[in-house]
């Protein structure tokens, strides 16, 4: 998804009332102690009366109204945004910025200034140029900067308009990653609900046949589609390997490696016969996982807001789909070496018994290789547990917004 192109709006709304005075004196920023700012509410009071005075908010709000989203199934985004902005958002955001460069003090000589009748006049008729565009805005401004014009020759006025400029860049971080925050909450609350569900099912040993998310309806369209192709997706993939555990789960009653199994031809013909019909399972199991991939991304980018970039959030199913992968990679592996010991012991008939929990070979040559393939088996099961515990943590994070 792109990022939203609204946040470039604030230097504009707030560079404009440097417009009235073209090369104020510079004045440098007043150093002041972070740590001091994070304990003084007072000075965060008087900060916030000063953007208060200087009609920051009010500016900053109605920049973004005016503004319009540029990229494809954002103007839902674009409209969620204004509900959730206030002058109580903006000054949050922007009061710790002001302090870093404002002194309580001074904040009190500002704001006085600033709350002058002429000035309030003046600065009312900047808001109201902020919510035009284009000639009209340029003919507002030009109008409503000779009343500015006594301001800015004051020593506040230079003041007022310096602060603008040091402040721009962190002022349009700050609020930058307010609306970056407000869609990362909005879309991320689906994300959060499934990743709790799969904590559960595969906490369970993802033996139980998952049930089908429908998640809740937000309102938002996009936020919603992209929701319900997220949760059929995922059902899809926790169905695919719940049918794959169940189809595995004979290999692990029939105890084909037993040595007194292994010992009975009949018994290693019919094991070799379950490994076939299992290597067959796990081939279509990952036919199956590339083909939900594909009918995910396709329906993710048929969704407006994900047609160019739908990188993010294809990635979380992509890592869940490609834990399923490795793990029935992993099986089809342990099915190999299985087939690898039932062919050793197949092609030495007559030369091996079994001998309570041990296999018995006639031929001391036989050993060693015998020991090599039930160790790499071994080493294949110790991964598979990893794999799980991996997977639980995975979802665990995921639960809590942890992508």
């Amino acid at each position: 998804m792109k990022q939203f192109h609204l946040i470039g709006a604030l230097v504009a709304a707030l560079a404009l009332p440097a417009m009235a005075q073209s090369n104020p004196k510079t004045v440098p920023p007043v150093e002041v102690n972070v740590e001091q700012v994070a304990l003084e509410a007072s000075h965060l009071r008087a900060i916030t009366a000063l953007l208060q005075a200087g009609r920051i908010d009010d500016m900053f709000i109605a920049t973004v109204r005016r503004e319009k989203p540029t990229s494809p199934g954002e103007e839902e985004f674009y409209a969620y945004i204004l509900t959730r902005l206030s002058s109580d958002v903006v000054l949050a955001q922007l009061a710790p910025v002001y302090a870093r460069y404002v002194t309580e003090k001074e904040a009190g000589t500002l704001s006085g200034a600033l709350l002058r009748p002429a000035n309030q006049r003046a600065l009312g008729a900047q808001v109201d140029a902020m919510a035009l565009s284009g000639k009209a805005a340029e003919q507002r401004n030009a109008a409503n900067s000779a009343a500015f014009a006594t301001f800015y020759r004051s020593a506040e006025g230079k003041r007022f308009v310096e602060l603008t400029r040091l402040t721009k860049t962190e002022v349009n971080k700050a609020m930058g990653q307010w609306m970056r925050g407000v869609v990362e909450e909005i879309m991320t609350g689906p994300l959060k609900v499934i990743a709790a569900r799969q904590v559960s099912w595969v906490e369970k040993g993802m033996k139980e046949e998952p049930e089908q998310y429908v998640p809740a309806v937000t309102g938002l369209g996009s936020v919603d589609r992209f929701s319900t192709v997220l949760a059929s997706a995922v059902y899809r993939n926790q169905h695919a390997s719940w049918q794959l555990q169940r189809d595995l789960a004979p290999l692990a009653d029939a105890q084909v490696l037993k040595p007194e199994n292994l010992a009975q031809p009949k018994t290693v013909v019919r094991s070799l016969a379950m490994l076939d019909v299992l290597d067959a399972r796990l081939e279509s199991f990952l036919s199956e996982s590339s083909a939900n991939m594909t009918q995910f991304v396709a329906e993710l980018r048929a969704i407006p807001m994900f047609a160019q970039d739908s990188g993010r959030f294809t990635s979380v199913l992509e890592r869940q789909m490609g834990i399923s992968v490795k793990f029935a990679e992993n099986q089809r592996t342990m099915v190999s070496l299985m087939r690898q010991v039932l062919t050793f012991v197949q092609q030495r008939p007559g030369k091996i018994s079994a001998k309570g929990s041990l296999l018995m070979f006639d031929n001391q040559a036989d050993v060693a290789p015998y020991n090599a393939l039930v160790a790499e088996l071994k080493r294949q099961m110790a991964l598979e547990e990893s794999m799980t515990s991996d997977t639980q943590e995975r979802a665990r994070r995921a639960a809590e917004g942890k992508f």
